[in-house]
């Protein structure tokens, strides 16, 4: 995308998408297309999160988030998304404020109304190739199946801007994708 057509982004992007989808990759590329996007660490690593204050950190971004002056920034998964998917499936349960459905019914709408998401979703049998239980957090492997259907619902129902991509569509689909983010993150 040629520089002089750049306008300063309102939006953050958030990549989600089951383990082994390319968010990672994906990352990179949109950082190099929209330089002026902060890399925000992630939340967990492919073991997990850490549960000390986890909900306290995420309620602080979120504030962040919220603030319009802030530069934005771009996420490699996001808790208010990612934790509601797996704590269940991998932990059989929610950490603290994940429990209370007020605070994230707040917390869904600033992601709408300050997010773009960008849906990692290629075709559950290229998922399945790229998850391992030797990089990927325990219990991934074996719950694989319906972590994949819990995004590709939270996907279809998500109210805020959104592109579903598949990187195993080539780079027509990610220049759609750069296409998209140029004319959206400035809304």
């Amino acid at each position: 995308m040629p520089k002089q057509i750049r306008r300063m982004a309102k939006r953050h992007i958030i990549l989600e998408g089951p383990d082994g989808s390319g968010k990672s990759t994906i990352l990179h590329t949109i950082a190099d297309w929209e330089r002026q996007l902060t890399i925000h660490p992630k939340f967990a690593t492919s073991k997990g999160p850490d549960h000390h204050l986890f909900d306290v950190r995420t309620q602080a971004d979120l504030e962040t988030l919220a603030d319009a002056t802030k530069t934005p920034g771009i996420y490699d998964r996001y808790p208010i998304i990612s934790e509601l998917i797996y704590g269940p499936i991998i932990r059989k349960r929610l950490p603290g404020w994940f429990n209370d459905s007020e605070w994230i019914s707040i917390a869904e709408r600033v992601l709408q109304a300050r997010t773009i998401v960008v849906w990692c979703l290629p075709p559950f049998d290229v998922v399945r190739k790229n998850v391992s239980d030797d990089r990927d957090m325990p219990g991934v492997t074996d719950n694989l199946n319906e972590i994949y259907l819990q995004y590709q619902n939270r996907a279809e129902q998500w109210q805020g801007p959104k592109f579903i991509y598949d990187y195993t569509k080539g780079n027509m689909h990610t220049a759609s994708l750069g296409v998209y983010l140029h004319y959206n993150l400035n809304k």
